[in-house]
This record gives structure tokens, sequence and C-alpha cells, in this order.
């Protein structure tokens, strides 16, 4: 299989499986579509409506799931930086629940 082009940009996909590919027993589910490119992510207690109210543009209560805390995020209007952070950190909520 040939390389990437490393000056090419990145999908936003991609760009969550990278900051994904990292954390341990990580698995891809694709979800029906509603509109947004985006991850649904689950969030510290409180962390929803402050990311939502902080940057409504980026983080959105998705439907389904957000009454549980998770939150929307749109890939296209954040870093890659962040997103792996809070890759990281919904992981680790979703691993602590496991043991």
């Amino acid at each position: 299989m040939a390389k990437k082009d490393p000056r090419v940009e990145l999908t936003p996909l991609e760009r969550l499986r990278k900051a994904c590919i990292a954390m341990p027993g990580c698995e891809e589910k694709l979800s029906h579509g509603d509109g947004h490119i985006a991850a649904c992510l689950p969030a510290a207690p409180g962390a929803q409506e402050e990311m939502i109210a902080e940057a409504p543009e980026t983080f959105y209560r998705p439907p389904y799931v957000g009454c549980r805390r998770w939150v929307g995020v749109e890939l296209a209007r954040i870093g890659d930086e962040e997103l792996a952070k809070l890759v990281s950190a919904a992981w680790r909520i979703v691993s602590a629940k496991k043991r």
C-alpha cells in the first residue's frame, strides 16, 4: 500500500482515527447521519453543558446519547491536539466503567 503524502491534509474521519488509534481496545462504530461530521464522546459530569455553552459551533448535544452526558464534536471545527485530548479523556471515562 502506498504511503500518503504528508503534505496532503487528512479528512475529518482520518484525523479522528489518528487520535483514537493510540487508545487500547478502541473500536470504530459508524453511526447514522444526523447532519454532522462529528465524533460523539462521553464527557465528565458538567462538561457537556460547559463545552456547548463556550463553543456551540464546535460542540453539541447529540441525539440518543446526549442525555447520558455524551457530547458531539464537529471535527472540522477542532484542532488535532484538542481532539486528541478529548478522545483520551473519553477513553478514560469508558475504560474506568469497564473495570
